[in-house]
């Protein structure tokens, strides 16, 4: 079994659907993952809004935003790709023996291998990255 085969299985099995934009690797773009825990809602949504500007500019990659906010689904937009993760305080609520730690990084090796991340970013809630930062 060819291992792009294989991927798309194990994607498909745990209820994703990988989408081929091209098979042609020169219109490929790279995934870059963004971390964003620890966001307000507001502050979420500014961040998309940011990366949708980002790549209206130059859609040189594509952007998985791993956050904690329950209030993701308003911070959708085109082109951005958004995946949840429950905070500690509710991971631990709900799996008081299982450590949230050990969550975030199978959630991150998950997305890794489904979206194979060439760049990762740790977004300060303090100091988001603005539309010439992304840019430079």
């Amino acid at each position: 079994m060819s291992d792009d085969r294989l991927r798309w299985e194990l994607a498909a099995t745990r209820g994703r659907l990988r989408v081929a934009l091209s098979r042609d690797d020169s219109v490929h773009r790279p995934t870059h993952v963004y971390i964003a825990v620890g966001l307000r809602p507001e502050t979420l949504r500014a961040l998309t809004r940011t990366l949708s500007q980002r790549l209206t500019v130059a859609a040189d990659h594509l952007p998985v935003v791993l956050t904690d906010s329950p209030s993701f689904r308003l911070a959708r937009t085109a082109g951005v790709v958004l995946e949840y993760l429950p905070d500690a305080r509710t991971w631990r609520r709900h799996r008081p023996g299982a450590s949230w730690d050990d969550l975030l990084t199978e959630r991150l090796t998950r997305i890794f291998f489904d979206f194979g991340c060439e760049r990762t970013v740790v977004v300060d809630p303090d100091a988001l990255p603005t539309l010439a930062d992304l840019l430079a």
